[in-house]
Protein backbone atom coordinates (compact mmCIF):
# COMPACT_ATOMS: atom_id res chain seq x y z
CA UNK A 1 0.00 0.00 0.00
CA UNK A 2 1.46 3.28 -1.09
CA UNK A 3 0.67 6.39 0.94
CA UNK A 4 -0.32 9.62 -0.75
CA UNK A 5 2.47 12.19 -0.68
CA UNK A 6 0.82 14.45 1.94
CA UNK A 7 0.22 11.44 4.26
CA UNK A 8 3.82 10.32 3.88
CA UNK A 9 5.11 13.83 4.69
CA UNK A 10 2.88 14.00 7.77
CA UNK A 11 4.05 10.60 8.98
CA UNK A 12 7.68 11.50 8.27
CA UNK A 13 7.36 14.76 10.24
CA UNK A 14 5.78 12.85 13.12
CA UNK A 15 8.69 10.39 13.29
CA UNK A 16 11.37 13.09 12.93
CA UNK A 17 9.74 14.95 15.83
CA UNK A 18 9.56 11.74 17.90
CA UNK A 19 13.24 11.03 17.26
CA UNK A 20 14.23 14.60 18.16
CA UNK A 21 12.21 14.40 21.39
CA UNK A 22 14.08 11.20 22.30
CA UNK A 23 17.42 13.02 21.87
CA UNK A 24 18.37 11.72 18.43
CA UNK A 25 20.69 14.10 16.60
CA UNK A 26 20.13 13.83 12.87
CA UNK A 27 22.95 14.42 10.38
CA UNK A 28 20.46 16.07 8.04
CA UNK A 29 18.41 19.21 8.35
CA UNK A 30 15.30 20.20 6.50
CA UNK A 31 15.67 23.09 4.09
CA UNK A 32 13.07 24.12 1.54
CA UNK A 33 11.16 20.87 1.98
CA UNK A 34 14.14 18.59 1.37
CA UNK A 35 16.74 17.07 3.65
CA UNK A 36 20.39 18.04 3.25
CA UNK A 37 23.49 16.89 5.13
CA UNK A 38 24.67 19.22 7.87
CA UNK A 39 28.26 18.36 6.98
CA UNK A 40 29.75 16.33 4.20
CA UNK A 41 31.64 13.06 4.60
CA UNK A 42 34.93 14.86 3.99
CA UNK A 43 34.36 17.28 6.92
CA UNK A 44 36.49 15.39 9.50
CA UNK A 45 39.44 15.68 7.10
CA UNK A 46 38.99 19.39 6.35
CA UNK A 47 42.34 20.36 7.90
CA UNK A 48 44.35 17.56 6.27
CA UNK A 49 45.95 17.49 2.86
CA UNK A 50 45.24 14.68 0.41
CA UNK A 51 48.32 12.68 1.44
CA UNK A 52 47.27 12.58 5.11
CA UNK A 53 43.74 11.61 4.08
CA UNK A 54 45.05 8.71 1.98
CA UNK A 55 47.29 7.49 4.82
CA UNK A 56 44.42 7.61 7.34
CA UNK A 57 42.12 5.85 4.90
CA UNK A 58 44.68 3.08 4.34
CA UNK A 59 45.32 2.78 8.09
CA UNK A 60 41.64 2.25 8.93
CA UNK A 61 41.14 -0.04 5.93
CA UNK A 62 44.04 -2.22 7.12
CA UNK A 63 42.81 -2.36 10.71
CA UNK A 64 39.30 -3.12 9.47
CA UNK A 65 40.49 -6.00 7.31
CA UNK A 66 42.49 -7.53 10.16
CA UNK A 67 39.78 -7.16 12.82
CA UNK A 68 37.06 -8.58 10.60
CA UNK A 69 39.21 -11.52 9.46
CA UNK A 70 37.91 -14.74 10.99
CA UNK A 71 41.50 -15.98 11.55
CA UNK A 72 42.40 -13.02 13.77
CA UNK A 73 42.65 -13.97 17.42
CA UNK A 74 41.91 -11.62 20.30
CA UNK A 75 42.74 -12.02 23.98
CA UNK A 76 39.06 -11.70 24.88
CA UNK A 77 35.68 -10.55 23.59
CA UNK A 78 36.11 -7.01 24.95
CA UNK A 79 39.36 -6.50 23.02
CA UNK A 80 37.62 -7.74 19.88
CA UNK A 81 34.71 -5.35 20.43
CA UNK A 82 37.08 -2.41 21.01
CA UNK A 83 39.11 -3.11 17.87
CA UNK A 84 36.06 -3.67 15.66
CA UNK A 85 34.41 -0.45 16.83
CA UNK A 86 37.69 1.46 16.44
CA UNK A 87 38.23 0.08 12.94
CA UNK A 88 34.68 1.15 12.05
CA UNK A 89 35.70 4.72 12.91
CA UNK A 90 34.17 5.06 16.37
CA UNK A 91 35.91 7.52 18.65
CA UNK A 92 37.46 6.24 21.85
CA UNK A 93 35.01 8.32 23.88
CA UNK A 94 32.11 6.58 22.11
CA UNK A 95 33.66 3.16 22.75
CA UNK A 96 33.98 4.02 26.46
CA UNK A 97 30.29 4.93 26.62
CA UNK A 98 29.28 1.75 24.78
CA UNK A 99 31.36 -0.42 27.11
CA UNK A 100 29.71 1.20 30.12
CA UNK A 101 26.29 0.36 28.67
CA UNK A 102 27.45 -3.24 28.08
CA UNK A 103 28.51 -3.50 31.73
CA UNK A 104 32.22 -3.82 30.94
CA UNK A 105 33.61 -0.34 31.62
CA UNK A 106 37.12 0.60 30.53
CA UNK A 107 38.96 3.90 30.78
CA UNK A 108 40.04 5.82 27.68
CA UNK A 109 43.71 5.27 28.43
CA UNK A 110 43.13 1.51 28.74
CA UNK A 111 41.38 1.44 25.37
CA UNK A 112 44.27 3.32 23.73
CA UNK A 113 46.76 0.83 25.17
CA UNK A 114 44.67 -2.13 23.95
CA UNK A 115 44.58 -0.63 20.44
CA UNK A 116 48.34 0.04 20.51
CA UNK A 117 49.10 -3.50 21.68
CA UNK A 118 47.25 -4.96 18.69
CA UNK A 119 48.76 -2.42 16.27
CA UNK A 120 52.20 -3.61 17.34
CA UNK A 121 51.24 -7.30 17.17
CA UNK A 122 49.91 -6.80 13.65
CA UNK A 123 52.96 -4.75 12.55
CA UNK A 124 50.95 -1.62 11.78
CA UNK A 125 52.64 0.77 14.22
CA UNK A 126 55.34 0.67 16.84
CA UNK A 127 55.36 2.23 20.30
CA UNK A 128 57.93 2.54 23.05
CA UNK A 129 57.43 1.10 26.54
CA UNK A 130 56.23 4.41 27.92
CA UNK A 131 53.55 4.71 25.22
CA UNK A 132 52.38 1.19 26.08
CA UNK A 133 52.38 2.04 29.80
CA UNK A 134 54.93 -0.70 30.46
CA UNK A 135 57.30 -0.14 33.34
CA UNK A 136 60.96 -0.85 32.54
CA UNK A 137 62.36 -4.01 34.12
CA UNK A 138 64.91 -3.45 36.86
CA UNK A 139 67.70 -5.94 36.47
Amino acid sequence: MKLPKHEFKRLQSHWYKKLADDGFIDIEKEKNGSHILIQGAIYPFRNNDSFVRLIKEEYFRTIGQITHDEKTEFRNEIDQYILIRYSDGARIKTIVEELILRGTPKERKTIRIIIRRYEMAWGIRYYNQQQLNVKPKNE
